[in-house]
């Protein structure tokens, strides 16, 4: 009994060891084909002799993986293979600070690494479909790969960012990608890889030359400093009446801020509202725009906010053209009837500076300091692009003519406003003065540019009817910055095509001048704007019986005037009539100092933006929340920014160009006095001789 218990447990206790050295013998097998299959196809690749450096530390590498050594599996583990690609997730960047490390603890590896950021493209014979609706997922992968989405993101675009050995030089990095991405499921596909990559970043270096904030800091403290100091001196010395006295003023913040809270004579209520509105509008739209630029990790779910209610959103850009009605109202509200040519010329220089300094404050914090800021692995592909284009530039810009000479280098592409705003005014200096002299020429002059604000754009439209298409999709950063010829943005930086809304506003604020509200309501009664009405509702309507052509035409002629009209309409029944609730919201006391940091908003918002999304370091979960959480988040970002530079730069600059201009002006009135005085002493002369 006791023999055959103990031939029992023999052969269980055999067949147990049997199966658990077969089992640890597979897995070891299994580890070791893994490791060594990814060693030998490396081999396999032609290395030169300048070469052979990156692929002796390759090796050496693997090797110490495989033994567990700390250094090179933290390097190993500072990067990941392609993850999420079939959802749109193109952003594959393992982890950029692990790989730029320069030492682990308190010790050096034995060679220093680099992160390099890698553009793959996967090749096919065919075009890139459109995704249908419908995937089928018995299908193949190379089909499903070679499609694009209805927003236009395409998955055969690999962006990888790998930790590789300095010595690696570009050619050494391709092998090694083509090596890992035929491990990967990638390498199963029938499919070709042309891969392109720019400059890598060395460990060390990267964070080595982090030094923004505390310039920004720095520079900061200096402007408090300075203001305060004017401030302090003018309490002090307020009788005494000097030019340096006056320079000083300017300086004062109490007197700033007065100004700042103040509201302007002959003021229109509703505008501070529509005004502050309009900016959290296109903080919004530009918010989801960046959303599209970089890749989320959902990009697939992401699609369907867009299709729901993100197409409302991305059109809200339309509201630019609230700020070209408002800046041709404004400009008539506050011109002076009989100006001569001296104060016109001064209201442009004003006009030029108040435009400029955001666009030179922006332009030095682009080139100068946010590449010292140290943001993350896209920085390399976007914060120096922005860089090289502001170099580039730069000029254009301050000479106002950045919409229309090389867009794809415009430097800060927000800043297109700025040259299109400019041009208007100065066109709209031009018609003044012509009316002033010769008020029939003056109409007629007007009446040609409104017809030409409309042909114009309606001729370009029909002869390119792809600007029907939408505009808004994955890849309009590329198409920015890489397509000279892109006919939607000829359309929508150059001013020819941007006049409508602002010849509007000039109307506007010509009627408001010369009619009260006794005038406007006798001079335009209710059948006189349905007149005016008719002709667009009947357009419309038979809109689709028309040729997709002639639709595109209407569409982008029409659809910047509707919208001029539309907030004219808002601006008469609230300054002229009753509307209720909403004319009691835009005149809300909150948005008179909210109003004046529009500007400063808009010009800022999409540097924070950009910095914000270039600092990340894996792609985003994109929905509802993370959305709102973005666009409140940079909003009172850009309102602080704005204020600060408000009150410590901006309204400093302005005291001073006005109290130059004031100078020379009362300098210029002196000589006419005198020359007048002048005159008629001897014209009293001759009378007496005679």
């Amino acid at each position: 009994m006791n023999l055959f218990l103990f031939v029992l447990f023999f052969f269980i206790n055999h067949g147990a060891s049997k199966q658990t050295f077969n089992g640890v013998e597979k897995i070891t097998k299994r580890n070791y084909e893994c490791i060594d299959i990814l060693t030998e196809d490396i081999k396999t690749h032609h290395w030169p002799k300048d070469e052979k450096p990156c692929l002796d530390q390759i090796l050496k590498t693997i090797i110490n993986i495989k033994n567990s050594t700390l250094w090179a599996t933290w390097i190993w583990d500072s990067n990941q293979l392609p993850v999420g690609q079939l959802m749109g997730s193109k952003h594959h960047l393992g982890n950029y600070d692990q790989c730029i490390t320069e030492q682990i603890g308190s010790s050096s590896p034995p060679f220093r690494t680099k992160y390099c950021l890698t553009d793959i493209v996967l090749l096919s014979d065919k075009e890139l479909k459109v995704l249908p609706q419908n995937i089928d997922p018995y299908g193949r992968t190379e089909e499903y790969i070679n499609t694009k989405t209805e927003w236009n993101q395409h998955f055969n675009v690999i962006t990888w960012g790998v930790c590789v050995p300095e010595t690696c030089q570009k050619e050494s990095v391709k092998k090694i990608l083509r090596t890992v991405l035929g491990q990967s499921y990638l390498g199963r596909l029938k499919l070709q890889y042309d891969i392109k990559m720019e400059n890598c970043e060395l460990a060390g270096e990267a964070k080595s030359h982090i030094d923004g904030f505390n310039i920004t800091m720095v520079a900061a403290f200096i402007m408090i400093g300075v203001v305060l100091s004017c401030t302090k001196y003018i309490s002090e010395h307020q009788r005494v009446n000097s030019t340096l006295n006056n320079i000083i003023k300017c300086f004062c913040i109490k007197r700033n801020s007065t100004n700042f809270l103040a509201r302007p004579k002959n003021d229109i209520k509703v505008l501070n509202g529509m005004r502050f509105m309009s900016s959290c509008a296109i903080v919004l739209a530009h918010s989801i725009m960046t959303c599209m630029l970089f890749s989320s990790g959902n990009t697939l779910d992401f699609e369907k906010y867009l299709n729901s209610y993100g197409k409302f959103i991305l059109n809200l850009v339309i509201v630019v053209d609230t700020f070209f009605l408002m800046s041709g109202l404004l400009f008539i509200r506050s011109i002076k009837a009989n100006s001569t040519l001296w104060d016109l010329l001064k209201m442009l220089i004003k006009r030029y500076f108040r435009l400029i300094w955001w666009y030179i404050a922006v332009q030095v914090t682009i080139i100068f300091i946010l590449p010292r800021f140290g943001c993350g692995p896209l920085c390399s592909r976007y914060m120096d692009y922005e860089q090289g284009a502001c170099l580039k530039t730069w000029w254009l810009g301050l000479l106002m003519m950045v919409n229309y000479i090389d867009r794809t280098n415009i430097c800060h592409p927000p800043s297109w406003y700025i040259s299109s705003d400019f041009q208007l005014t100065l066109l709209a200096t031009l018609l003044f003065w012509i009316h002033q002299k010769h008020p029939r020429i003056g109409k007629i002059c007007f009446s040609i540019l409104a017809c030409l604000s409309i042909l114009l754009p309606g001729i370009a439209a029909y002869n390119t009817p792809e600007l029907g298409d939408n505009p808004f999709h994955f890849q309009l950063y590329n198409v920015m910055r890489n397509v000279e010829d892109s006919k939607f943005f000829a359309s929508y930086l150059q001013t020819h095509n941007r006049a409508s809304p602002y010849l509007v506003g000039l109307m506007l604020g010509y009627v408001m001048n010369n009619y009260g509200v006794k005038g406007f309501r006798n001079n335009f009664t209710k059948k006189q704007l349905f007149v005016y009405v008719t002709p667009f509702i009947a357009a419309i309507v038979y809109l689709h019986t028309w040729s997709y052509n002639l639709q595109v035409m209407l569409y982008i002629v029409l659809h910047r005037i509707m919208w001029a009209f539309f907030n004219c309409g808002i601006i008469i029944m609230c300054e002229y009539g009753s509307l209720p609730y909403i004319k009691e919201f835009l005149s809300w006391s909150i948005f008179l100092p909210l109003s004046k940091l529009t500007y400063g908003i808009y010009m800022i918002h999409c540097v924070t933006i950009m910095y914000n999304s270039t600092s990340m370091r894996s792609p985003l979960h994109y929905n509802g929340y993370l959305l709102t959480e973005k666009f409140l988040g940079n909003l009172t970002l850009s309102c602080f920014i704005s204020l600060f530079f408000l009150l410590f730069v901006e309204a400093p600059l302005n005291n001073l160009i006005k109290m130059l201009l004031d100078s020379i002006g009362n300098k210029e009135l002196k000589k006419n006095i005198d020359k007048n005085t002048e005159a008629t002493e001897s014209s009293e002369d001759k009378n007496k001789d005679l």
